[in-house]
């Protein structure tokens, strides 16, 4: 049961999380562009993100930042600058504080 003054939380007690789409007021054409992830695992919300950020104009060169690397990719995806790593099983939670 979640306490009285907690701030809402998403999925887990109701609330439905909603994307927003808008056009960027710069473009990514010939640039470099960093994603950050907090924690990279399967990699596809990583590939999700890739195929937003070219629909918007074609970079010259993607880079990959992430707080965790968990491993067990679905998709041929690596981060170029990670923090830490952890190899924990699935399906376990990784709680960062």
């Amino acid at each position: 049961m979640p306490e009285k003054d907690a701030p809402e939380r998403f999925s887990n007690l109701g609330r439905e999380p909603r994307g927003h789409t808008r056009q960027p007021s710069f473009t990514v054409e010939g640039k470099t562009a960093i994603l950050l992830d907090d924690v990279l695992y399967t990699g596809r919300t990583t590939r999700a993100a890739l195929d937003a950020l070219v629909d918007h104009g074609r970079p010259r060169r993607v880079e990959l930042c992430a707080l965790i690397d968990r491993g067990h990719r679905e998709v041929p995806i690596e981060a170029n600058y990670v923090a830490g790593r952890s190899r924990l099983r699935t399906p376990k939670l990784l709680r960062c504080s």
